[in-house]
């Protein structure tokens, strides 16, 4: 099976959040990505948020990290490409 992996460089200076699992409901990766959007709002600290993973929510997920990428004007992530 050919499986799509993207090399990921995190910043040594800046903290990074890790979540590997399915992305399934169950395991509320969505949870995570709204959480970081709130805690990116309320401080200056830079942070990285790496989701590794696949399941019936990726698509969404995809789409959820590419409209907050796009409403800061940042550079779209790592795999956000289909």
């Amino acid at each position: 099976r050919e499986e799509e992996v993207d090399e990921v460089v995190l910043a040594a200076d800046r903290p990074a959040l890790l979540f590997a699992a399915k992305f399934i409901p169950r395991k509320r990766a969505k949870d995570l990505v709204k959480a970081a959007q709130v805690l990116r709002s309320q401080t200056k600290q830079a942070f990285t948020v790496v989701l590794a993973g696949s399941g019936e929510l990726e698509a969404e997920l995809r789409g959820m990290v590419e409209e907050i990428m796009q409403s800061e004007g940042a550079a779209a992530p790592a795999g956000a490409s289909s």
